[in-house]
């Protein structure tokens, strides 16, 4: 799951990409091990990992494009817009497993890092699939500069023409807030960053939710790294609105991304819009556009993806089921194991089943299973521990069933109910039930049983939150786009105990009330762990910006 951060600095060459990367590594974000040295042109450091920039152009030289050349792609007989996204989304499933590894090869597995190169704004979804599938929660900075400084800067390190450099301009800055979700991305004014750093940095790390306080002595350096007086092309807004040789186009972009923090979702969104499809015009009429052969567009042979759902009880499997379901339509298959399904047992039923790519099962046991030519992607959803024991028990004392927890369920109130099952050596369902899951995943003594499943929940490429629903599927989305890329979440309310009413806090509130506090306390600590998990799966869901979106909970699926 993604359970680690990336910042990803986006925009324009020259437009102060390299002095916010380096202003999150002093405040404590990794920088690539495989760090591009500073040059005569960037004294301080490009903070750009050099397998990240050499693939980026190895990949747009193979599709007749440069960093400097700010052509959209075209497919004959498809309009701009779709040719141009349909071959970046053939780009990043092309070049997937290349960007993966060279991602791991830069950061090495660190927790929180900050990612920069430019050209990643012209090849975003490549980079978007590649830190998601390696865990990490992607948050966006797009620092921009003035046109006129970005364009004079530009003159005198690449002896570009204004107008080429202009273009440049409206291609990054424009793909940067197209191909990302919009409203995950925070503008940051290059010329407001050195003038007032530490507001602007705070105001920064608060829309990008970083709440960790800085290390000490990191606002000294900051201050000293951002030396005004080495930038030698400083803004001027009068005289950008006064240019009569900037287009129209390009000022209204950069009053777009001055007003992007502060203006409605939609509305900047419809404004992002409509200069993009003014810039597709453009480019149809100057020939700006780079016609990629069909073949190219042809997805490179995979091993076959199947998604593995761990249907937990009582954690909106039966939602994620239907989900499934009405994404893969005749491509779904259940089974329940006599015991905890081992992975040979899930392997076989697997290969036995050459039609599907969705198998869902109570009873199947992590670690997933490792299938020769077969990529196993597992699902599972966690929720709040008390909470999901006040769901189990009212789904189990409507049960007609005799299994045991049925019994119990109509034996006795809820308290008697959490008493007997934690009274009953072995039972799971009332104490630390995620953490007994997960922790099978990674071998290791039951004395380790938090530190296994903390792991493993760092491990996984995805686990959702039931009381995020909504967030959840759209990072399942993002994690099966490289394999399913049709694949979308949407909300679904399946198997729900109606009398389980209000939000998950009022419901652990009501559980607490009417099991007193001395159970209460007694079942807090015996969910110690899953409480742990719970705030783990929470922060990386919150990891993605959500507030633009409404919040909708599958109560008790």
């Amino acid at each position: 799951m993604a359970a680690r951060t990336a910042v990803v600095v986006l925009g324009m060459h020259r437009s102060g990409t390299s002095a916010v990367a380096g202003c999150f590594s002093l405040i404590g974000h990794a920088l690539p091990r495989d760090l591009m040295p500073a040059r005569q042109d960037n004294p301080k450091g490009f903070w750009e990992p050099v397998g990240v920039v050499r693939l980026n152009d190895r990949i747009l030289a193979e599709h007749g494009s440069a960093w400097d050349r700010p052509a959209l792609f075209g497919v004959t007989g498809q309009p701009l817009h779709d040719s141009h996204a349909a071959v970046l989304e053939a780009i990043a499933a092309r070049y997937l497993d290349e960007a993966t590894r060279t991602l791991e090869t830069s950061y090495a597995g660190a927790e929180t890092i900050v990612l920069k190169d430019p050209r990643i704004c012209l090849l975003l979804p490549l980079w978007r699939w590649a830190l998601e599938r390696l865990g990490y929660a992607p948050r966006y900075v797009l620092a921009y500069r003035d046109p006129l400084a970005c364009a004079a800067s530009l003159r005198e390190r690449n002896r570009l023409a204004p107008h080429r450099a202009h273009q440049l301009w409206l291609r990054y800055n424009l793909d940067a807030l197209s191909l990302t979700r919009q409203e995950d991305v925070a503008a940051l004014d290059y010329d407001r960053l050195l003038a007032e750093p530490q507001a602007i940095l705070a105001e920064l790390r608060g829309r990008l939710g970083e709440s960790q306080p800085l290390q000490a002595g990191a606002t000294e350096e900051i201050q000293r790294f951002l030396d005004a007086g080495a930038r030698h092309f400083a803004a001027d807004a009068a005289a950008l609105a006064r240019a009569p040789r900037v287009p129209q186009m390009v000022k209204d972009l950069h009053a777009l991304l001055g007003d992007w923090n502060t203006t409605p979702d939609e509305r900047r969104r419809e404004q992002a819009r409509e200069l993009a499809r003014a810039f597709e015009e453009f480019c149809l009429l100057s020939g700006m556009v780079l016609n990629v052969p069909p073949e190219k567009l042809q997805p490179p042979a995979r091993p076959r993806a199947v998604i593995l759902h761990y249907h937990l009880f009582k954690n909106a499997g039966t939602s994620v089921d239907a989900v499934l379901k009405q994404n893969l339509p005749g491509r779904w298959a259940t089974r329940e194991f006599e015991r905890p399904g081992r992975q040979e047992e899930v392997a076989g039923w697997v290969k036995s089943q050459p039609a599907c790519v969705a198998f869902s099962s109570h009873t199947a046991s992590l670690p997933p299973p490792r299938i020769p030519g077969v990529e196993v992607i597992p699902v599972l959803f966690v929720r709040h521990p008390i909470d999901r024991i006040g769901s189990v028990y009212a789904f189990e004392r409507k049960q007609e069933a005799q299994t045991r927890g049925a019994r119990l369920a109509r034996a006795h109130d809820l308290a008697g109910y959490i008493r007997a099952r934690l009274a009953t050596k072995g039972d799971r369902q009332c104490r630390n039930f995620h953490a007994a899951g997960l922790a099978a995943a990674i071998p290791g003594p039951a004395a380790a049983e938090e530190a296994r499943a903390l792991e493993a929940l760092r491990r996984l490429p995805f686990v959702g939150l039931v009381e995020d629903f909504e967030a959840s599927m759209r990072r399942l989305e993002s994690v099966l786009a490289p394999h399913f890329p049709g694949f979308r979440g949407w909300s679904a309310r399946k198997n729900v105990t109606r009398d389980r009413a209000g939000d998950m806090e009022q419901r652990v509130a009501k559980i607490r009330s009417e099991i007193g506090e001395p159970l209460y306390e007694e079942l807090v600590a015996a969910n110690a762990i899953d409480l742990k998990i719970h705030a783990a799966v929470k922060q990386a869901i919150l990891q993605e910006p959500a507030a633009a979106h409404d919040k909708h909970e599958i109560q008790n699926a």
